[in-house]
């Protein structure tokens, strides 16, 4: 899995900032994979694209393997469960970033990030 989150301010019309919007994009790849290309979205979901002046996070790249997730098919029909309580904005401050998982079995989780603010690469 790949994710990168965003952020950009919301301007009125005398380019005024009236807030932040915020959005997270995650991409769930075979292990295969050694890159990843956005999908174009349909001009109906126009809404839930970046501006061009978007702030990208750096990615964070997690590997999971274990019996909860023995194949790339299945990984793609469990991880609607389990990305809403995963903590991808906190990885590496130490804290868990594995939820309960949705049945019984294993799942390990390997993360990789770039941490800016702190000056280095990290994996967890």
């Amino acid at each position: 899995m790949v994710a990168l989150a965003w952020n950009e301010s919301v301007l009125d019309d005398g380019g005024n900032e009236t807030g932040t919007t915020f959005g997270t994009w995650t991409f769930v790849l075979p292990s295969s994979a050694t890159s990843v290309t956005a999908p174009v979205l349909p001009v109906a979901a126009a809404g839930y694209a970046p501006g061009d002046g978007a702030n990208w996070s750096q990615p964070t790249v997690l590997a999971a393997a274990g019996d909860l997730v023995p194949s790339y098919a299945v990984a793609k029909s469990v991880v609607g469960t389990l990305l809403p309580a995963l903590d991808l904005e906190n990885v590496g401050f130490r804290q868990e970033l594995i939820p309960p998982l949705p049945s019984p079995g294993t799942l390990r989780l390997s993360a990789y990030y770039v941490n800016v603010e702190r000056g280095g690469v990290s994996g967890n």
